[in-house]
């Protein structure tokens, strides 16, 4: 538990830094070093993640689309 407050402190300081707000910030366990880092603001990090969870969707919605077309 310890160890997760001390990445809390640093987060919080690493926004700080940035010019970022922690005001509305919610860390959620474990704190993995993706969340680490999407916490801490790394946009280029946030920005793959969510393309990684578009080209999911749509891999979704074409399977879907072949088994309505079987």
């Amino acid at each position: 538990m310890v160890a997760a407050l001390a990445v809390r402190d640093a987060i919080f300081a690493a926004r700080q830094q940035a010019g970022l707000s922690s005001d509305d910030l919610v860390l959620n366990l474990p704190l993995t070093p993706e969340r680490t880092r999407l916490a801490c603001g790394d946009l280029q990090l946030a920005h793959t993640s969510r393309l990684i969870q578009l080209a999911t969707e749509e891999e979704g919605k074409d399977s879907e689309k072949k088994k309505g077309e079987e």
